[in-house]
């Protein structure tokens, strides 16, 4: 009778410690998936190019060749070609701007984004003599090992001149720009998937249970198992934590809540409206932007303008530690509204400074905040970035 009592108890006490193993094995598998996770994010693959010298009355199936390289992180981008290739499998985001100047007729000239070979983003500049015109596009596209992207002339009419750095504006404007960076890489996704497919042939193998005929053993065997899987619960935990201090979350999304009538040059931006904060970087007050980490950021700006009586324009600039970084402008119409956005991507340094800056104006101008037109229910100038990947 004690004898039947005692293997009771001990068999209570393996179903026990088998429970425990069973949850240990699953905190382990979570804890790779998510470390499997956050190192998808870890190939770090971004650049930003920019147009060094004008191209004037290019020809059709013409390759845009972006010499100047602000951010060429893995070395994807050939500056000597303006090909970037995919050092890794995954989904990219790419974007691009042009600018060019009046001509004395009437001009058109259309750009696109070539993955090999194959249009993947339109964009276009049909002429206007009077006002420079500028437009920006963005796209998400997947990329597998080798995949190469470019941006070429699709079509032109007229006199065409794209404008390059330091041409014109006293030479500090990034007038046409070509930027991408990696979203996430496949290649760690796909581990991903196989940590899921191990999770149930861990959890439905013996645990640690031997076939030893001595029921002691085979407890002092799962008490060793189950303390080797708590020092991996927290060797895996540091890991994480760690992983964590080194790249963190920063995005920020802010919009202008008044409109700005007039400004005078040199005015900062103060977008007051947010809606997205992560990491606290953006001050609403002054509408800085500072950096918490040094590493490869994302900016983004739209700026909206109402027709005016008169031919009116405004130009913005991004400007980091008070050096122009990104080049904006909405020379003026009197008949219709005016909105132009555009990207770039910055290395930073903690503590370096990103704000929207307003260099130059002529004429009557108002920006459009939200809630002063349309119902009041548009962002019509907005301001957002985000931590790409951090050094």
């Amino acid at each position: 009778m004690a004898e039947s009592s005692r293997t009771t108890s001990l068999e209570h006490q393996m179903n026990s410690m088998m429970a425990e193993i069973v949850k240990l094995q699953r905190d382990v598998i979570d804890l790779n998936k998510e470390i499997a996770s956050m190192k998808s994010k870890d190939q770090s693959v971004a650049f930003f190019s920019y147009l060094t010298d004008n191209i004037v009355n290019p020809p059709v199936g013409t390759r845009v060749t972006f010499r100047g390289v602000d951010v060429n992180t893995g070395s994807a981008y050939d500056a000597t070609t303006g090909v970037f290739t995919a050092p890794v499998p995954g989904v990219y985001s790419f974007a691009f701007t042009a600018s060019v100047p009046p001509e004395k007729s009437d001009h058109d000239i259309h750009f696109v984004l070539k993955k090999n070979g194959r249009q993947e983003m339109y964009v276009f500049l049909d002429g206007h003599t009077q006002f420079w015109l500028q437009r920006s596009s963005n796209t998400v596209v997947h990329l597998n090992k080798g995949d190469t992207v470019w941006m070429e002339i699709q079509w032109v009419k007229g006199s065409n001149t794209v404008a390059g750095h330091g041409n014109f504006d006293g030479g500090d404007q990034y007038h046409t720009h070509f930027s991408g960076f990696l979203i996430h890489d496949r290649t760690m996704l796909i581990l991903l998937l196989l940590l899921t497919a191990c999770d149930g042939l861990m959890l439905n193998g013996e645990g640690g249970v031997h076939s030893d005929t001595s029921v002691e053993h085979q407890i002092n065997s799962m008490m060793a198992e189950i303390m080797q899987l708590q020092r991996d619960v927290v060797d895996l935990n540091k890991e994480i934590a760690s992983m964590n201090s080194k790249d963190p979350n920063v995005a920020f999304f802010s919009y202008l809540t008044d409109n700005i009538v007039n400004p005078s040059a040199g005015t900062r931006m103060t977008f007051r409206g947010v809606d997205v904060n992560t990491g606290s970087a953006y001050d609403a007050t002054t509408g800085v932007f500072t950096a918490p980490v040094p590493g490869v950021y994302s900016f983004a700006f739209t700026a909206s303008v109402p027709f005016e009586t008169s031919n009116h324009g405004i130009h913005f600039v991004l400007m980091k530690n008070g050096m122009h970084e990104m080049y904006v402008f909405l020379d003026g119409h009197t008949q219709f509204w005016l909105q132009r956005s555009s990207n770039t991507v910055v290395h930073l340094n903690k503590g370096d400074t990103v704000w929207m800056e307003i260099p130059w104006a002529s004429g009557s101008n108002t920006v459009a905040g939200h809630g002063n037109f349309d119902g009041g229910d548009q962002y019509h100038t907005h301001f957002s970035g985000f931590l790409i990947h951090s050094d």
